[in-house]
């Protein structure tokens, strides 16, 4: 009987993957959690995780129920299963609008990942899943997964207990600890809260050269400049200026030339050290990188 259960379930999840494969023109289930810029994204990975987990459950606990003559359908859902559910696609939800606000407003740059083309493993792998936009573990999308996973899992085996118990008593879905349900809520508090107060920051990770003289071609390397200038601008010593000659603006590198004279218009001294940074959307850098100017 319990083979029957869960061959029951399996076989539905295969007829959705073949569905979704007809529609999606796709077999790759990956595709669902992945975000605008093609990067996995932990909040689209919590609710598919839910959905498939919901699904096999009750289609095992209906067979189940089914085997023993009881063919109606299961209407006794536990309230906190619903609420564990509605707290995947609210979380799904409202990490898309907040994300889509930042990039509208100019406050977050989200560059496209190409998989097919050979992008950097780093972007286009599992770690963006755990990590941020600049590649470092994120706390709040790890304590969200793991109170998931945890959930998850205890939910499951309350779920084989039921269909393993079937031949002595009708099976039922069964509900989650409300502890869990706290812990959850939580986990996925916390990641929606440090999305809605972080920013992609542009930061500086290099110079091509650490000196040269007015006029000199200079490339900085960093993060979040943005696909385009759009007003972005480049700072010495903490004064934004344009350039005579045209900026190469790339989200990773911005190639320019040394102006003839500092910003705040006096002449340049022999090895006056400035500080170079940028202005993105009207946010500083992070941190600024010196360059020595020779005469």
């Amino acid at each position: 009987m319990q083979l029957i259960a869960y061959g029951s379930a399996i076989v539905v999840l295969g007829i959705l993957w073949m569905l979704y494969r007809v529609l999606g023109d796709t077999w790759n289930p990956c595709k669902l959690i992945e975000g605008a810029d093609g990067r996995y994204s932990a909040s689209k990975v919590q609710w598919f995780l839910w959905t498939v987990v919901v699904i096999f459950s009750y289609v095992a606990i209906y067979a189940a129920r089914a085997f023993k003559g009881h063919y109606e359908p299961i209407t006794d859902i536990p309230s906190n299963l619903l609420i564990a559910m509605g707290f995947s696609v609210t979380t799904v939800t409202a990490s898309k609008g907040i994300t889509a606000s930042y990039v509208a407003s100019g406050s977050v740059v989200k560059s496209n990942v190409d998989r097919d083309a050979g992008a950097d493993s780093k972007a286009t792998g599992p770690g963006p899943i755990i990590q941020d936009d600049t590649g470092f573990p994120d706390l709040s999308k790890i304590q969200m997964l793991a109170w998931v996973l945890i959930a998850i899992g205890v939910f499951l085996i309350n779920v084989l207990n039921q269909v393993g118990t079937a031949l002595s008593a009708l099976p039922k879905v069964p509900d989650i600890d409300p502890a869990l349900m706290v812990l959850m809520g939580l986990g996925q508090g916390a990641y929606l809260g440090k999305k809605l107060t972080t920013t992609t920051v542009p930061r500086l990770t290099g110079l091509s050269l650490g000196s040269g003289e007015p006029g000199t071609p200079l490339i900085i390397t960093g993060l979040s400049f943005g696909e385009k200038q759009n007003g972005n601008l480049i700072t010495i010593d903490g004064n934004p200026f344009q350039c005579d000659e045209p900026v190469d603006w790339k989200d990773t590198q911005i190639a320019f030339t040394i102006p003839p004279r500092h910003p705040n218009g006096k002449d340049w001294d022999a090895g006056q050290r400035i500080s170079i940074g940028v202005i993105v959307g009207g946010q500083e850098s992070a941190n600024t990188l010196p360059f020595t100017v020779e005469i």
